[in-house]
């Protein structure tokens, strides 16, 4: 279906994401409202057909406040739109000052761990094909320390999600180390596996690290 374009700005009132995993504390919230009045609007909003913002609510939130209409196109996904600014050429300091606020505001605000993580596991329990770690999630899911693995694999709900977050460099060494475990114990692993009901052979591997070094301390 192609894309449909609203010829006036649309007077519709959009709601903020009640589950969104952003927080945005009021340096960032500055910060977005500053560029929107220094350089005006640039990156575009997605907004569900509830009429609830998927992507930039403190954008929203901002050009809502400073009275900046908004122009809706409808999609189902299918298009990549593309905000031309006819104002903005390549040699242009507000085109510059425009494009480091657009990268600089994204890094002011931050995740909500504990919504990030319960976000994540709901798209894991669900039939979505998705692979996380290949849209920057690089998680590992492990069971409730202390419970082993049990029922609590077999049960979702007993399941911890670990989201760990390190330069590139030390998260190589960490995959390095669970992949020489899942390799040198490949049949331990593939009994608990079997045992427990999940494939979930990263999780296992660092299960298996985690119990043998609270034995050693």
């Amino acid at each position: 279906m192609p894309a449909k374009k609203s010829e006036k700005p649309s007077p519709r009132e959009y709601k903020l994401d009640p589950e969104n995993a952003r927080i945005h504390e009021e340096r960032d919230s500055d910060a977005v409202a500053e560029s929107l009045e220094a350089f005006g609007a640039g990156r575009s909003i997605v907004v569900d057909n509830e009429d609830y913002v998927v992507a930039g609510n403190s954008t929203y939130e901002q050009a809502k406040k400073l009275g900046i209409p908004i122009l809706e196109v409808e999609t189902e996904g299918e298009v990549l739109v593309a905000i031309k600014r006819k104002d903005l050429s390549r040699e242009d300091e507000k085109r510059i000052g425009l494009a480091l606020a657009d990268n600089r505001t994204q890094e002011l605000s931050r995740f909500d761990d504990a919504k990030v993580d319960e976000l994540l596991d709901r798209i894991r329990s669900s039939d979505l094909a998705i692979d996380l770690e290949r849209i920057g999630f690089e998680t590992i899911e492990i069971d409730e320390l202390g419970s082993g693995l049990g029922e609590g694999l077999r049960n979702r709900r007993k399941l911890a999600l670990l989201t760990v977050s390190l330069p590139r460099p030390m998260w190589k060494e960490v995959l390095a180390v669970i992949d020489r475990v899942r390799e040198e114990r490949s049949d331990e692993i593939a009994a608990i596996r079997k045992k427990n009901e999940t494939d979930d052979t990263k999780g296992i591997a660092v299960w298996m690290i985690c119990k043998e070094s609270r034995s050693v301390s």
